[in-house]
């Protein structure tokens, strides 16, 4: 086992909290992908109706650190908009600062390519991304709520994280990395966090709507597979068919006889079972009391 040390400052280093290092397994968060862009597609026709342009809006990954660790990573001043939710905890929008005067240029007619070299937002630009972060929030609850019924209270929005407070100190959130790009135009970061605290019971919430999902659908299977059992199909046993000319087919008159190219003498002469116009077994006529009846000798496992 070889070992090596990291520098100071390395990007791989994190300070560790022994008291607080609750995460959430990977393979449970994925399970909410199907919520999320389902949210981010609301979202994106949200912000499209206040910019009158299209707008695409794509989930691009998880990250779960404490909230300080991602507030330390932010610009200040920024814009950020949080909001109460009814599973006990908050949810927070970060819009950088370059994408709010970006979304602002185009809503005020621009092309959103130049952007002036600051930071700090105007009242005008705070206020108008104020109105698009509450309908952004509007469109995560609907989203979410087409899962598992979730409240978002009042929206504040606000001009530096240090104002926002996500659960206990030290507690650790889930950061849902999107990309928000205008038309055609460059991608760019957006962020929802959530503490895991609050998190916790809409996983499992939605963890019981699949399994219930699942349940029903192996239900419906079984149903649909017994209903599909008991339906009558008809069943035509024939000669092989021949081919007769335009002019043979004209010239057929009452007492015509029409040969089936079978040997008279041949009593095993094979018949074919017709379901549905195709093919599916070969037969032989048999006497069973006064009836004529037809015994299978081979079968079509696969069916057209």
């Amino acid at each position: 086992m070889s070992s090596a040390l990291l520098p100071v400052g390395d990007a791989r280093v994190r300070s560790f909290d022994i008291r607080n290092q609750e995460v959430i397994d990977r393979g449970r968060i994925r399970r909410l992908v199907p919520v999320l862009e389902a949210a981010a597609q609301r979202m994106a026709g949200a912000v499209s109706a206040n910019l009158r342009q299209a707008v695409h809006i794509t989930v691009d990954g998880f990250d779960q650190k404490s909230w300080d660790e991602f507030r330390a990573d932010m610009e200040d001043p920024t814009f950020i908009a949080a909001a109460a939710m009814s599973l006990d905890g908050r949810v927070a929008l970060h819009v950088p600062a370059e994408l709010v005067l970006t979304l602002v240029d185009v809503q005020l007619g621009g092309k959103g390519k130049r952007q002036p070299e600051r930071l700090v937002l105007t009242d005008l630009e705070f206020e108008l991304m104020s109105t698009m972060a509450e309908d952004v929030f509007g469109a995560f609850q609907a989203a979410v709520n087409a899962f598992v019924e979730v409240n978002v209270g009042a929206v504040q929005p606000l001009r530096s994280s240090i104002y926002v407070k996500m659960g206990r100190p030290g507690e650790m959130c889930l950061q849902i990395q999107m990309s928000v790009s205008i038309a055609d135009g460059d991608r760019r970061p957006m962020y929802v966090y959530c503490p895991l605290a609050s998190l916790h019971p809409l996983l499992e919430a939605f963890e019981r709507l699949q399994r219930g999902d699942d349940e029903m659908s192996a239900r419906r299977w079984m149903d649909t597979e017994k209903r599909l059992l008991s339906v009558p199909v008809e069943i035509h046993v024939a000669y092989a068919p021949i081919a007769l000319t335009t002019t043979e087919v004209i010239g057929l008159r009452v007492g015509d006889v029409v040969p089936l190219h079978v040997d008279k003498d041949d009593r095993d002469a094979q018949l074919d079972i017709v379901a549905g116009g195709y093919c599916i077994g070969k037969g032989f006529l048999v006497a069973k009391g006064k009836r004529l009846a037809c015994t299978v000798t081979s079968w079509r496992e696969e069916r057209p």
